[in-house]
């Protein structure tokens, strides 16, 4: 077992207090009269890039002090600020070389700290592994690898909640799951309808949007991607209920009018409504068990350090791999193909890897899921074994838009 790193373990504990803080939503959404969940999303990313690449140790700030530093730390390693400086030295009141002089060491100083700042991301940082209800308890205790360790009854709930799961995707989407021993879970595939076999493993993105895309929705993709799509337009935050009561009512309400519409398409005989019957009251029972596993508790991210994943050698594979063999890439095996693509997307040969990390290392796809080897990757769940995880909860999106109404209502009354 590797051992744990100090500042990374501050750094899991910092933004946990940071992302459950409603007070700092309140702030940024008071401030932001107009945001919305997307906005949101990239202020919590833009939070994160700044103490991975800062690696700042002080957590105990409120929102508008954490705005001004990092406002002041972009902009003081930023081309911006080489260019004001370079202002200065041009109206100082001394010759020509000596402009130059100090021209090129504001140059190597501003070098030498975008080399360590590229340091703290690509050498010293991390990537991400959304999760939620259930499965952040066992990654908490058990790590990645973690259904090699859960007990009878965790294993037992376990996979009853992954059968639920399937099953009510396939309900929703009015698929066939392929018939197979009952050791292997299938997923729904929603860029193709199709169901496909799932290899052991887990899925990675780099720190940025694409990690809150995934954690603040409070589901997994493959719920809020399909039967819950949009489905913080239908909370009705006037009755009060709980979270989990409120995402059971809207799925069970989209159950019903599935199979309205199934009796009004398709049952041509009795015999056919009942069968609609019974596949609505199997549909019930599965959203109940998906609801109580999924989405209990906050949602969170792991971050696990590149350094960790370097040292263990671990083998990578893209998003739509097909099977296990298919994980063959190390991490800078997938930073070089990240690069090249870079390369050819901008027409650029000449992107150094300091550029790499600072430019285009973080993940920035505010509306969907990427295709990018950097944001949708993917190593064997036994590869991970032992390898330490840094866990984040974070505030979900029923959360931050109890906040917004809040917000919204206050500013009625004030009218």
């Amino acid at each position: 077992m590797i051992d744990k790193d100090t500042y990374s373990t501050k750094l899991a504990e910092g933004l946990n207090k940071l992302y459950t803080d409603s007070d700092l939503y309140y702030s940024f959404i008071q401030e932001n009269k107009y945001t919305d969940i997307l906005n949101i999303k990239i202020e919590l990313a833009t939070i994160l890039k700044y103490y991975i690449e800062s690696r700042d140790d002080n957590f105990d700030t409120n929102f508008f002090e954490l705005q001004a530093k990092r406002n002041t730390f972009f902009h003081q390693s930023g081309p911006l600020s080489f260019l004001e400086k370079c202002e200065e030295i041009q109206k100082m009141d001394i010759s020509e070389d000596e402009k130059k002089e100090k021209v090129r060491m504001l140059r190597k100083s501003f070098q030498m700290k975008n080399n360590e700042n590229a340091e703290n991301i690509g050498e010293k940082g991390f990537i991400s592994h959304s999760f939620y209800g259930k499965e952040g308890e066992y990654i908490r205790k058990y790590g990645l690898n973690y259904i090699n360790y859960l007990s009878r009854d965790e294993q037992k709930e376990y996979v009853q909640a992954k059968h639920a799961l399937v099953w009510l995707i396939n309900f929703f989407n009015n698929t066939t799951l392929e018939k197979d021993n009952s050791s292997i879970v299938y997923l729904f595939e929603s860029s193709n309808q199709k169901m496909k076999k799932e290899v052991s493993k887990i899925f990675f993105t780099t720190p940025g949007d694409t990690t809150f895309f995934y954690t603040i929705a409070h589901t997994p993709a493959i719920l809020y991607e399909g039967p819950l799509r949009e489905y913080y337009r239908e909370l009705d935050f006037t009755q009060v209920k709980a979270k989990k009561e409120q995402i059971k009512q809207i799925l069970l309400n989209r159950v019903k009018l599935i199979s309205i519409k199934r009796k009004n398409e398709k049952a041509k005989n009795e015999e056919q409504k009942k069968r609609i019957d019974f596949l609505e009251e199997m549909a019930i029972k599965y959203v109940n068990i998906v609801v109580d596993f999924y989405c209990s508790g906050l949602p969170g991210f792991a971050l696990i350090r590149i350094e960790d994943i370097r040292n263990s050698k671990i083998k990578f594979g893209t998003g739509d791999i097909k099977d296990a063999s298919d994980i063959k890439y190390s991490f800078d095996q997938l930073i070089d193909e990240r690069k090249k693509q870079v390369c050819r997307l901008y027409n650029r040969e000449d992107i150094t890897i300091t550029n790499m990390y600072l430019q285009y290392f973080f993940s920035d796809d505010f509306c969907l899921p990427t295709t990018s080897l950097l944001e949708n990757f993917c190593a064997k769940s036994e590869d991970l074994d032992k390898i330490p995880t840094y866990c984040v909860s974070c505030l979900d999106e029923f959360d931050i838009m109890k906040i917004i109404e809040q917000i919204k209502e206050m500013d009625r009354w004030a009218r």
